[in-house]
């Protein structure tokens, strides 16, 4: 049910929660002229709070609907499921944005970078050299300081063959630069701000902060982050670049993505 919820909210781009629960048991069990019934029973338990549960859904204010899927809805969902232990990581960060519509814009902010580096490093190269390669340079480095610093250092450059935050940026804006014409047209200065938005929130570094962003910058900043994921799990859904790119078209100009 996780996953459908999740499924849902992604094509309502709302939070989706079940209102309606019921099943079956073998103890519920009627036999009426030699045949067997099982009554559905409804089953309660507690949800946390739900937000604008009255809201009319409308097909035109949804990412995508059932029409646009219908043809392949077995395929979607399948590819949905089978992604789902690599992707959990990702879904859990952006759906969690979604399913808390209170959360401070610095929190959902830092939650969608989170959620864009774990799609990169679950999607993409996560090195910035070839293991041997790595391992090379490493030896020289250590065995060029005095020996009572080796163990330090080493710690230190533990993850420094990862793709820094910048490079993980640029590789995810190069791989679906197709779809963001119109919507982040200067690659560089949206890296750049989220970069220096993300260190600064993290650390608190008071150098950082005039190049961060904040207030109505920092909105914009975190929707547009939102449809770059919105983007990547479209298309480990299964869409066609076509598809994706109708899709985003027609909901920026319904004026659902910032």
């Amino acid at each position: 049910m996780y996953h459908i919820q999740n499924f849902l909210s992604l094509g309502v781009t709302e939070a989706v929660h079940p209102l309606v629960i019921e099943g079956v048991t073998e103890a519920h069990t009627i036999t009426l002229e030699d045949k067997t019934y099982r009554p559905p029973i409804s089953i309660f338990y507690k949800l946390p709070a739900i937000y604008q549960v009255s809201k009319p859904l409308m097909p035109f204010h949804m990412l995508f609907t059932f029409k646009d899927i219908s043809e392949s809805f077995e395929v979607f969902l399948k590819n949905w499921f089978d992604k789902a232990e690599m992707l959990k990581p990702v879904y859990d960060l952006y759906f969690g944005t979604l399913y808390n519509p209170r959360m401070y814009l610095q929190h959902a902010f830092l939650s969608l970078v989170q959620a864009v580096e774990t799609y990169h490093r679950r999607t993409m190269r996560n090195y910035e050299l070839p293991e041997d390669e790595y391992q090379s340079r490493i030896a020289e480095i250590l065995n060029a300081v005095p020996s009572g610093y080796e163990k330090w250092l080493k710690w230190k450059l533990k993850y420094s063959n990862e793709p820094t935050l910048k490079q993980r940026l640029e590789d995810i804006l190069e791989a679906f630069s197709e779809f963001l014409n119109g919507f982040i047209e200067n690659k560089s200065s949206f890296v750049d701000k989220t970069v220096y938005t993300r260190h600064y929130l993290t650390h608190f570094d008071p150098d950082l902060k005039e190049r961060s962003a904040e207030g109505e910058e920092l909105y914009r900043l975190t929707q547009k982050l939102k449809v770059l994921l919105q983007i990547c799990l479209l298309k480990e859904l299964g869409f066609s670049s076509d598809s994706v790119r109708g899709l985003i078209s027609r909901a920026r100009t319904k004026g659902i993505l910032g």
